[in-house]
């Protein structure tokens, strides 16, 4: 009651301004309290139109609300040319903010009749309900009730309770009930009962402390084999390696023919035989999900029932297990398989078609869409992924996105299209609801990017060797001198690089004299920008690191030299490589340099 204003209703009274000489009546609504009357709202009302009301909606703000704990007497008065007016009888309301907690923290609940030396079967039927006595607690009150909590466990349980009960005043102490036969869903063994306080304005305590108790009879629960449960939940994921349940009990042997039943939140498996102890039973699909519409997270019951170990079939203790199926999308024949045929593959829009992207689009954005999938969910998500790698982008359904529309993924990456020969790319998506997974089919996209024209050294090459006497054209009539001055490289002009577009020159050092291995630290780079003289002329880049980057290669090794285009950040475009091997040495083991020959 206290998450949200509290609306009241102002009957409309008479007479009410109507003629345009009227003047307008002031309605106030107060409370008076221990703390004496307060003003909570106050409102005008003119000659119509508007039309008068029957009631007039009104609200008490919550800062009122959550002022503290009183009893307040409602009312409302109206003033006019005519006087003052009170309304009459006063509405009298509670406002309940104190929380039900014990005076000692540690109490528990106490079994009227405590069960000696176990909690059994003839228990539950001679105490049927089961009373507890209740501890004293703060401010106890007709409409008070009592929410019990049964668990194997000494710590405090995370699931639905096992009953309610309203506090018995009439009774000292104090009691409340429980259907004794909750106790049934417990294992033997060690067990807990705990509890938690309401009260009839929904304000509620800490959960108690547990009441150790031994509970008695009965096959023991079963259990999920590890590790698929190891997050305490079963998803879809679980149920593609396999859910199985374990089975382990007293009394079995090899020659004893007993067969066994698992029911699934009551749905029943094939009748198997025990052929050995622990036994593990799957859980098939069909089983395990039921045959409901729509599906939601919840916790089922898991049990089983043994024949042939009693004169009648002996049923387990049930085990709860926590389950969510539910998906990001429709459900397929296939389930719990993660790839689902019935999801929209994705389109890629390029200039000449769908799904091919060409030099054209080189630069642009990558425009990637889908339909989107069935009953989608605000928070959803659809994670893109290309060529395996990602997710390189993501869409997360908004409020108002309908099934069948198209969604577009945002700021796919220009990376993802790195490479400039012809190929094909592999793209498609993982949907989520942040609990289960499902995988659309691939689109294949289709790339056309030539490659630009690979930059032409400008020196003499011998058998494809740069060398010592390796010659150069001289340079604005003076003579350049590879070794000194540096190596000089031809891009030439092509219309696929505009001016202001950066070229990225290369020049990547091998370990052998055939372009096998790279040598990592054999790097040089220089950009430049591509001006408009460039465009008709082309233009020429310098390797002029001698040491660094031809000097460890000087012996019999090799190198390429290649550019790549980028334009606003994003790189458009790239050269084949031009492959150029070197020898700088002489038959005396000496070799050329910039300072000479050098004997070493």
């Amino acid at each position: 009651m206290l998450l949200a204003p509290l609306k009241l209703q102002i009957p409309s009274w008479q007479p009410e301004p109507s003629e345009p000489t009227d003047k307008e009546h002031t309605c106030e609504i107060w409370w008076d309290s221990a703390d004496g009357p307060r003003l909570l709202d106050t409102f005008y009302v003119g000659v119509p139109p508007p039309a008068v009301p029957q009631f007039y909606e009104r609200e008490i703000a919550m800062s009122d609300l959550r002022d503290g704990s009183r009893v307040a007497h409602l009312y409302y008065n109206v003033r006019s040319e005519g006087g003052q007016s009170f309304s009459d009888p006063k509405v009298t309301i509670t406002i309940d903010l104190e929380r039900p907690m014990l005076l000692r923290p540690n109490d528990t609940l106490a079994f009227q009749v405590p069960p000696a030396p176990v909690l059994d079967d003839q228990y539950r039927l001679d105490h049927q309900p089961t009373v507890f006595e209740l501890p004293t607690y703060n401010i106890g009150a007709p409409g008070d009730r009592v929410e019990i909590y049964l668990s194997n466990s000494p710590l405090p349980p995370n699931t639905p309770a096992d009953g309610e009960s309203p506090v018995d005043f009439g009774t000292v102490p104090r009691t409340v009930t429980l259907d004794s036969d909750a106790f049934r869903r417990l294992n033997g063994g060690p067990a807990y009962v705990f509890f938690r306080i309401f009260d009839a304005t929904g304000n509620y305590s800490d959960l108690s402390a547990g009441l150790p108790f031994v509970m008695g009879g009965g096959l023991p629960a079963p259990s999920i084999r590890p590790p698929a449960y190891d997050d305490q939940l079963i998803k879809r994921d679980d149920a593609r390696a396999g859910v199985f349940v374990r089975i382990d009990y007293p009394g079995w042997s090899a020659t004893a023919g007993h067969q066994v039943i698992v029911y699934w939140d009551g749905r029943p498996t094939a009748v198997q035989a025990v052929t050995r102890m622990p036994l593990e039973v799957e859980i098939p699909w069909l089983v395990l999900r039921g045959n409901n519409s729509v599906l939601a997270a919840q916790t089922v019951q898991v049990s089983y029932e043994v024949m042939g170990l009693n004169p009648s079939p002996t049923m387990s203790a049930p085990l709860a297990v926590n389950i969510d199926l539910t998906i990001a999308g429709q459900d397929h024949l296939n389930a719990p398989a993660l790839l689902n045929s019935t999801l929209a593959p994705v389109e890629v829009e390029g200039s000449t078609g769908t799904n091919l992207l060409v030099d054209k689009d080189r630069g642009n954005p990558i425009r990637v869409r889908v339909r989107l999938f069935a009953t989608p969910q605000p928070g959803d998500v659809l994670h893109l992924f290309w060529n395996s790698q990602g997710p390189v982008a993501t869409y997360t359904v908004k409020a108002g996105d309908a099934a069948g529309t198209w969604v577009n993924f945002p700021d796919v990456p220009a990376t993802v299209l790195d490479g400039v020969a012809l190929t094909a790319h592999m793209l498609h998506y993982i949907t989520s609801n942040g609990v289960n997974e499902q995988r659309s089919p691939v689109t294949t996209l289709n790339t056309k990017f030539l490659p630009l024209p690979a930059p032409v050294i400008q020196h003499t090459l011998t058998n494809g060797y740069l060398t010592c006497r390796s010659q150069t054209k001289p340079v604005n009539g003076v003579e350049w001198s590879m070794l000194v001055d540096g190596v000089r490289w031809f891009i030439a002009a092509n219309t696929n690089v505009r001016v202001d577009d950066i070229v990225k020159f290369k020049w990547q050092g091998f370990n052998e004299n055939n372009w096998g291995t790279r040598n990592q630290n054999v790097v040089f780079e220089q950009s430049l920008t591509w001006e408009a003289a460039h465009a008709v002329a082309g233009a020429t880049v310098v390797m002029n690191a001698f040491d660094a980057a031809l000097h460890p290669l000087r012996q019999f090794k090799s190198a390429t030299g290649s550019y790549e285009v980028w334009r606003g950040g994003v790189k458009v475009g790239e050269s084949s490589p031009a492959y150029v091997r070197i020898d700088l040495t002489y038959s005396t083991g000496c070799y050329c340099t910039p300072r000479g020959v050098v004997c070493s």
